[in-house]
């Protein structure tokens, strides 16, 4: 995965959501380049997802803006369910969730680009 402990991630977080402007560059910095990173080399996809340079430059993209959606929303929640010890993930799990999660969703808007389509069977209604 990457190269800071799920444990650690905490403290990113931390950053990235504070309001201290250098504080929150950092986490911002931190996470692309954790995302990127993921994204791009370690990610497994599955077969009907395009895993090209490309198309993993495109999802790293896709990933980072969706953790970052509605004013850190996603990050806000993960951060307060450990904060709860209740419901909570690992960062890494996450991760993953939602780099599949983007994966599918860009497949499935996109099924010319990925050639989805053509795997998919007809609709036999």
């Amino acid at each position: 995965m990457d190269t800071l402990p799920d444990r650690l991630w905490l403290l990113v977080v931390d950053d990235l959501l504070s309001d201290d402007a250098q504080r929150n560059a950092t986490g911002r910095a931190t996470l692309a380049g954790a995302v990127r990173r993921y994204v791009e080399h370690a990610a497994r996809l599955p077969p009907d997802v395009p895993s090209d340079r490309e198309a993993r430059r495109v999802l790293a993209v896709r990933v980072l803006r969706r953790l970052t959606r509605d004013g850190d929303a996603c990050l806000r929640d993960w951060r307060q369910r450990v904060g709860r010890n209740c419901d909570h993930c690992a960062w890494s799990r996450l991760l993953q969730v939602v780099t599949l999660h983007q994966a599918f969703t860009h497949r499935d808007d996109h099924p010319l680009d990925t050639g989805a389509a053509a795997s998919r069977p007809e609709d036999p209604r």
